[in-house]
């Protein structure tokens, strides 16, 4: 392919060795040693937190756009070269162009032509040299000035101009901090988030596209965006669009915002058709643990789910009506490999957020047989996982005594018993809270099960605690089980009173009246005055 499509402003050999000498000093003074991608992140890392297999994704999207084969390229272009102004072989030249950093110059100055398809051939180049992978010259180009003619360009423009000048602003909006305000100063978002009403799903591909790059960039862009209806104008899109690609970037958008936004969500904002647009992904599109970008998409909308249910209650019974929750107990179920850890996670919040609710939604819930998957993950090699597993467990345990002698009646005491007397302290209390929950049953042959099952040795190793938490809840549990003895008694004697004195325990109560924490003490206070006589202490 020729590369003289190009005005030229010099000799080629002198312009490029100038531009070469600019370009390596701008990018030594800007970034030194390091890698821009390595300063980028590093920056978002500071500034958001973001999980890491999300700064993976976006930034592999943002600056590998150029590596799209032949036959996707022509695949994106099919609509938009229905609609060219420039001759169709001028424009698959261009299209087909090879560029590098010597033609700097002339490709801007051909970009700067009254001539469009001069122009074109400039765009072109520029955005094939903002695709450059490693230290795109963004700096450089910003400085000739091109930037307010590339979002001139967004208006009413030809659509392979518009989505030529889309596809380098993707690029410049990966780039710095700085880069992104300047866009923003010269109303470049504007502009931008206009074309996501587009009728052409090419454009309106790269529109949301940018968006995420503006939004991953800072908390204030982030905020910027939400003031200008972001999230309302994606509900929408995601509510009449069937793109994979749209929705993926939609959903990808939607992850960043109310990461760290979640109350942006009480502002106007439709959160039943947010949750159902999600929900209908999760449903319409087929799970493939093979496409990675389908995992992806499920790992955010699964993520999106989990994070809304969590913060605002009304999602809860939006999630339990629209039909989705057969479709995550599936994919759950189904996928167990390491490969898929965040999306069984993510499930599992679900699943937790909607039991921790009212006694209806524990009960729906239910009925949808969990049991085999709380079995499997409770012990899963992932800690993450299996805290969550072991947390729902314990919020079945704290509802009614029907769903506890139904955790009992499905083996799942043994169960925890094994993981408290395994797992480290942060599993541990997860399943000391369970334990110490199965204390409020009040029959009796359920309550003497517990008790020879181990229940007592589990109270006991908790108030030998030094975690607070396991303290007050194994004190919790040993007033419940004293108050099951009195009403129970045996010729006038408190049978777990008398298993306390038995093991011991009495001495472990007495100096935990002297505890540093107040809500420890008052319950150990209340036990003693009330089951044991002073002279019996």
């Amino acid at each position: 392919m020729s590369d003289n499509l190009f005005l030229s402003q010099k000799p080629q050999n002198v312009q490029g060795e100038q531009i070469e000498i600019k370009f390596q000093t701008r990018q030594e003074s800007l970034f030194g040693k390091e890698s821009f991608s390595e300063i980028k992140e590093a920056s978002m890392n500071k500034e958001l937190s973001l999980g890491k297999s999300i700064r993976e994704k976006i930034f592999t999207q943002k600056r590998l756009k150029q590596k799209i084969n032949k036959e996707n390229t022509i695949s994106n272009n099919e609509k938009i070269k229905d609609r060219l102004t420039i001759p169709p072989e001028f424009y698959y030249n261009c299209i087909n162009l090879n560029v590098d950093i010597y033609q700097l110059k002339d490709i801007v100055f051909s970009f700067n032509s009254n001539d469009l398809k001069q122009k074109f051939a400039g765009l072109v180049g520029i955005r094939k040299l903002l695709c450059i992978a490693d230290d795109p010259p963004i700096e450089l180009i910003l400085e000739m000035n091109v930037l307010p003619s590339l979002i001139e360009l967004l208006g009413n423009s030809p659509v392979e101009f518009q989505y030529e000048a889309l596809w380098c602003l993707i690029n410049i909006t990966s780039g710095t901090d700085n880069q992104v305000k300047i866009l923003k100063n010269e109303g470049g978002i504007e502009k931008i988030l206009e074309l996501l009403d587009h009728n052409m799903n090419e454009i309106k591909e790269l529109a949301i596209w940018n968006i995420e790059n503006i939004a991953i960039d800072s908390l204030k862009m982030q905020q910027f965006l939400i003031e200008k209806k972001i999230i309302n104008k994606v509900i929408t899109i995601l509510s009449l669009n069937n793109n994979e690609a749209i929705i993926t970037h939609c959903i990808s958008l939607l992850k960043i915002l109310l990461k760290n936004n979640i109350a942006c969500l009480n502002e106007n904002v439709d959160v039943k058709m947010l949750i159902n647009s999600i929900s209908k992904i999760i449903m319409s599109i087929k799970f493939n643990a093979e496409n990675k970008d389908i995992c992806q998409l499920f790992n955010d909308c699964f993520y999106l789910l989990s994070h809304i249910s969590e913060k605002l209650k009304e999602c809860k019974d939006y999630i339990l009506e629209n039909g989705v929750i057969p479709y995550i107990l599936e994919i759950i179920r189904n996928n167990n490999s390491e490969s898929n850890a965040y999306l069984i996670l993510y499930g599992l919040k679900i699943i937790g957020n909607i039991i921790s609710g009212n006694v209806n939604q524990t009960q729906k819930m239910l009925d949808y047989n969990i049991y085999d998957i709380l079995k499997i993950h409770m012990f899963n090699h992932k800690k993450g996982i299996k805290k969550e597993a072991n947390w729902i467990i314990s919020n079945i345990a704290s509802d009614t005594e029907a769903h506890i002698k139904d955790l009992i009646d499905n083996g799942f005491f043994q169960l925890i018993y094994q993981i408290f007397e395994k797992e480290d302290r942060d599993v541990r209390i997860e399943a000391a809270w369970a334990l110490c929950n199965f204390s409020q049953i009040k029959e009796k042959k359920y309550i003497l099960s517990l008790i020879d099952q181990g229940l007592l040795n589990v109270i006991y190793d908790c108030m030998r605690s030094s975690e607070i938490k396991e303290i007050a809840i194994s004190i919790e549990a040993l007033y419940n089980l004293l108050v099951f003895g009195k009403e129970n008694e045996c010729n006038g004697t408190n049978l777990v009173a008398f298993e306390l004195e038995k093991r011991g325990m009495l001495n472990v109560l007495e100096n935990l009246q002297y505890h540093r924490s107040e809500l420890v003490y008052e319950k150990v206070i209340k036990i003693i005055e009330t089951f044991f006589p002073v002279e019996e202490v």
